[in-house]
């Protein structure tokens, strides 16, 4: 069985290194980002680019030494990504020059910036704070694991940022820990026995899901100061699925095979529409353009509309897609 498992990721991830979308584009899963005018992301090829899509032009591209599975951060003329799996870096987008390197304990994971810090995940190490100008260490976060800690040890953390502290799920035997981003002292921790899916935000509260190895689980709303349940209520959970604010609601799937809606100011929640076995998002992500979700399973790509959860096949004889972009009029599809 392990052998087989073993040849099934070497065939998938072998399928996403080949996986060139029309543009010729290679994406590493979850590192894009798209702003108004702009494609951020690193490639199978080593790379990290950034193209302007409408001047269809790459305007930064960057060589790393191992793949950056990381989202790479743009912020004033600056960019910021892991270069190597024991080198952080910044370099300015003009002139290409390294403005600083910084040693890393593993590779790294999700990372965040707020005020003069960078907060970054690193793989079997823990999490470091840097400073953004220096690249300088402000703290580090050492990660042991207990021998009785009934959570998954779960390397590179699952990491959210809210204004000037940032969240780490399944972090040392907890649900959820909070910490000062410039300090990295440690705020809160909220204790449990499962694992837990990524964070978002809504309404300054933290939607988060557990999910009871697939026997149950549980949505909940936490108040970030302190981390004490203001809502909570049983569902099938699946916390490998990133839960999409929209219209103020919160959309998110069950392992029953259902995308639920949760209404965060009346505290309701129902379902709005039931996958099919052709046409289930399980194992997949959705993404969020003018109102529509689109995802890709047995290769085509799917459009389900918000507005009167409507769903139908809008490609055929595709690959996974990791984004989706509006150039004009045209939807565009990264794969």
């Amino acid at each position: 069985m392990k052998s087989l498992l073993l040849m099934l990721l070497v065939f998938v991830m072998g399928c996403n290194q080949n996986n060139k979308d029309e543009k010729g584009r290679n994406v590493i899963p979850g590192s894009l980002t798209v702003t108004d005018s702009l494609l951020i992301y690193s490639t199978w090829a080593n790379e990290v680019i950034i193209e302007n899509f409408k001047s269809k032009k790459v305007v930064f591209r960057e060589s790393t030494t191992d793949k950056c599975y990381s989202r790479p951060l743009l912020i004033r003329g600056n960019i910021y990504f892991p270069k190597s799996d024991s080198i952080f870096t910044c370099v300015n987008t003009s002139t290409s020059k390294v403005i600083w390197n910084a040693a890393l304990g593993g590779r790294c994971g999700e990372f965040y910036m707020a005020g003069n810090t960078i907060v970054a995940n690193e793989k079997h190490y823990g999490i470091v704070g840097l400073d953004i100008a220096t690249g300088k260490r402000k703290y580090e976060l050492c990660y042991k694991y207990g021998d009785k800690c009934t959570l998954p040890d779960i390397s590179p953390y699952r990491m959210s940022l809210n204004k000037n502290s940032f969240y780490v799920c399944d972090w040392q035997c907890n649900n959820v820990s909070a910490y000062d981003i410039s300090t990295g002292q440690n705020l809160w921790n909220k204790k449990g026995e499962f694992s837990t899916g990524n964070i978002v935000w809504i309404n300054n509260v933290m939607f988060w899901g557990r999910n009871e190895f697939y026997k149950g689980g549980h949505i909940a709303l936490l108040d970030p100061e302190n981390g004490k349940t203001v809502y909570e209520e049983r569902a099938d959970y699946e916390e490998n699925f990133d839960p999409i604010i929209y219209n103020n609601k919160v959309y998110y799937y069950k392992y029953d095979g259902t995308l639920n809606e949760f209404n965060v100011q009346e505290r309701k929640n129902k379902v709005v529409y039931k996958f099919n076995k052709n046409n289930d998002v399980s194992g997949h992500q959705m993404y969020l353009l003018n109102g529509k979700l689109y995802y890709s399973t047995q290769f085509k790509v799917y459009e389900l509309n918000l507005s009167n959860f409507t769903n139908r096949v809008l490609k055929n004889d595709v690959k996974d897609i990791y984004g989706v972009y509006q150039d004009k009029d045209k939807l565009e599809l990264i794969y």
